[in-house]
């Protein structure tokens, strides 16, 4: 059975590969890991089929993965300006914080910050 710590990099590894096949216009609104299967075999991110990388990994610890992919997928940023007395604006969503930090850089009037999107 695979470490936390491996399970996390795998996590880590297959959120890079999903933010560049959204970068490259592969993927359409991704707002969780089930969603993926509309675009693409999600099941092939991260090496899972691949007998040399992670094939051998238990179906409890891709499940594992999946889990912390589709946690991230679902979290949205938003880029919030102004400030509590004057009024906020909100921009967004967006699918990562970096996505919504390099947006909020851009902007050249007031204050932004990036937060995440809280729904009730």
């Amino acid at each position: 059975m695979p470490t936390p710590e491996e399970i996390r990099e795998a996590a880590e590894e297959v959120m890079a590969e999903i933010r560049q096949d959204r970068d490259s216009g592969r993927l359409g609104d991704v707002r969780s890991f089930s969603d993926l299967h509309g675009f693409v075999d999600a099941n092939e991110y991260g090496g899972f089929t691949d007998p040399e990388r992670r094939a051998d990994w238990a179906p409890e610890s891709l499940a594992l993965v999946q889990d912390m992919v589709d946690e991230e997928l679902r979290q949205r940023w938003v880029i919030v300006g102004g400030n509590p007395i004057d009024g906020l604006t909100f921009a967004g969503p967006y699918l990562d914080e970096h996505e919504a930090v390099r947006e909020a850089e851009s902007k050249e009037e007031g204050d932004w910050w990036v937060a995440p999107l809280v729904l009730p």
